[in-house]
């Protein structure tokens, strides 16, 4: 994803919150945002799929951990 196009979905976010605020100026201070050589943080995405009753959720399960997460990740080089 495209830095600016970032910053414009945060900036539209319907909450102000410490959180915003501090994405923002991280994303202004950082071209490497989504890298993970960045070792300062890094922007991931994850979301939650639920079914319409609201009583089950779709999950996966990470190898390494042995947990299970909602889906998500981070931005690799080819989608930024």
């Amino acid at each position: 994803m495209q830095k600016d196009k970032l910053i414009r979905l945060i900036k539209d976010y319907p909450y102000d919150d410490t959180n915003k605020a501090m994405t923002l100026l991280f994303l202004q201070n950082h071209d490497n945002f989504w890298s993970r050589n960045n070792l300062y943080v890094q922007i991931t995405a994850s979301c939650w799929v639920i079914n319409k009753s609201k009583h089950m959720a779709l999950m996966t399960h990470h190898k390494k951990l042995n947990k299970w997460f909602q889906l998500g990740g981070h931005i690799e080089a080819e989608d930024k």
